[in-house]
């Protein structure tokens, strides 16, 4: 059975690797890190007036924490950079550390993306929310670099990489697409990503064209990508759809899967339809859902509906 949704937000990863032979002993040892206060960092905090992370920690509001970190990355190089990671990584709690250091990682990977990505994966706790955009960030700007730096990297982190690439970047032919999905053996994933797409646009056709493929894992992963994308502009035609799927296992999950999704935000709506549907095919089990979500806001209404 399945049950899946594109997102980049969807993977995670936790693994630990090096590109081209390059071991963590390669990286600057604690002794060899920059000083926290370095020139690079005061050069750098010239108009925000904030040298150091802790400085920042002290402004009064977050929005006032969040711009000054922006201003002070903004003019930063490589070295600033460094700096205010170690900083972040020794001086600060880790829920702290954690939300700066994404905003210091998307400045490091445009200056230099092999270094600020090879420096992710070559700590014990591998954060995927800095991993996984750094990596695309690069592949937006060389693909071709960010692709062979992949290819060094063992699974399941090299896969989920390139599925990040291929579901996010934006204005590969059909052909580049093709070829980045046979070199990593994901022309499945490809499908999904692509029925995913056009779903935004034209989910009738998609799913048409979805149903004409050959039954297996790939055509139930491109009909839920389809339906959970068209149900987002129109529950009641998604869940009609999924009438039409095969699997009758996947078409039941399927749908109270989405009918959970519709009532936690318009459950009356929901409801509605449950109600609607013919007595020959509705499921029981949908209906429940959508009443238990409206009796939390109406016990007295759906008591009587029953």
């Amino acid at each position: 059975m399945v049950g899946f949704a594109l997102g980049a937000g969807s993977v995670l990863v936790v693994a630990r690797f090096t590109s081209d032979g390059e071991s963590p002993s390669a990286l600057p040892s604690t002794n060899e890190r920059p000083s926290r206060e370095s020139a690079a960092v005061r050069n750098a905090a010239t108009e925000s007036g904030h040298s150091s992370l802790a400085r920042i920690q002290n402004l009064d509001s977050e929005f006032e924490r969040t711009a000054a970190l922006y201003d002070l990355v903004r003019s930063a190089d490589a070295d600033a950079i460094e700096a205010l990671l170690h900083e972040a990584e020794d001086a600060l709690p880790s829920t702290q550390g954690t939300s700066l250091k994404r905003i210091i990682y998307s400045r490091y990977v445009q200056l230099d993306p092999r270094a600020a990505i090879s420096r992710i994966l070559a700590r014990n706790d591998v954060d995927p929310a800095s991993l996984l955009p750094s990596m695309v960030t690069w592949a937006r700007h060389d693909l071709d670099a960010a692709l062979a730096f992949a290819e060094t990297v063992d699974e399941p982190l090299r896969r989920q990489s390139v599925m990040a690439i291929l579901s996010t970047v934006e204005g590969l032919t059909d052909a580049r697409q093709e070829a980045v999905a046979e070199r990593f053996s994901l022309q499945d994933y490809l499908v999904r990503v692509r029925a995913s797409a056009e779903a935004k646009t034209n989910p009738a056709s998609a799913w048409q064209n979805a149903l004409s493929m050959v039954p297996g894992d790939a055509q139930a992963q491109a009909l839920w990508s389809i339906a959970y994308t068209w149900f987002a502009h129109d529950p009641s035609a998604a869940l009609a759809a999924l009438d039409d799927v095969p699997d009758s296992g996947n078409r039941r999950a399927w749908q109270r899967s989405l009918m959970s999704r519709w009532a936690a935000v318009n459950h009356d709506a929901a409801l509605h339809w449950a109600i609607s549907q013919p007595d020959s095919t509705r499921d029981p089990g949908l209906l429940t859902i959508a009443a238990s979500a409206a009796a939390a806001d109406s016990p007295t209404e759906v008591m009587d509906l029953a």
